[in-house]
């Protein structure tokens, strides 16, 4: 937690929020694209499902706005853990 942005556990309650955030194309852009609809409940149950060296925090600006999320998983090599992160672009340039 810094001043201006804390990282919490995702729950269920963020799975509307999740699901925006993985249909915005802009979001998607160097992800493999934006989740398909039929694919959307299946994405939120993987990331509140995690395995034991999997990560993922829900980005809150002020405490209590959701402007992106951040997960710490194995990177597809296995050699090293892999931090990556997808924002909100009404929140990308502020800090």
């Amino acid at each position: 937690m810094t001043e201006r942005l804390a990282l919490d556990p995702l729950t269920v309650d963020d799975s509307g929020f999740v699901k925006r955030l993985v249909q915005n194309l802009r979001v998607r852009a160097y992800l493999g694209g934006v989740v398909p609809a039929d694919q959307l409940d299946g994405i939120v149950r993987k990331y509140l499902e995690l395995r034991r060296d999997e990560h993922v925090w829900l980005a809150k600006f002020g405490g209590n706005i959701a402007v992106g999320s951040v997960f710490v998983t194995p990177h597809h090599d296995g050699a090293a853990p892999e931090l990556s992160f997808q924002f909100d672009p009404r929140y990308w340039g502020n800090g």
